[in-house]
């Protein structure tokens, strides 16, 4: 798996990466898996080496984590959540109660077909970035840095 995300991480471009690395980025994320907590590590890291990861096992545990550091002014810069986490749509609530507060940076992963993952959503926009799994290294590299050096927010009004 290293040498997949090695060489999937080779087609970004290092200039890029550079400027991301001279700044601290907080990532959650919210599995109840651990098998995959190694995977998440590499692939954040290889998207941008200077972060903190944060750990969730549940909804709740996820929900108490950005409630109290969206109210202690400590940003989150990312949120990667499973759709199901013990049979309930967590990565959906998530979504559904911090999407704005987040400024919509969350990506949700699952085995849904993408069709099913939209369905769930019930053509609401804007939606969360979606992984279908298995997972691919490099497109989960792809997102996660796509989401830390973005700096704009999908709520924001579009200028006209």
């Amino acid at each position: 798996m290293k040498e997949l995300i090695e060489q999937g991480f080779s087609n970004l471009k290092n200039e890029s990466i550079f400027e991301l690395k001279q700044n601290k980025k907080n990532v959650l994320v919210v599995i109840a898996d651990t098998t995959s907590k190694s995977f998440w590590i590499a692939a954040i890291q290889k998207a941008h080496n200077n972060t903190n990861i944060l750990w969730a096992n549940s909804e709740q545990e996820a929900d108490l984590i950005i409630q109290n550091r969206l109210a202690t002014g400590k940003k989150l810069d990312l949120v990667v959540s499973e759709l199901f986490i013990s049979g309930n749509k967590a990565g959906f609530d998530l979504w559904n109660k911090h999407a704005k507060p987040l400024n919509g940076k969350m990506i949700l992963t699952s085995s849904l077909d993408r069709l099913e993952y939209i369905q769930l959503f019930e053509k609401k926009a804007p939606q969360p970035e979606y992984l279908k799994e298995p997972l691919v290294p490099i497109e989960c590299i792809e997102a996660v840095f796509s989401f830390l050096q973005e700096k704009t927010n999908i709520y924001a009004p579009k200028a006209s």
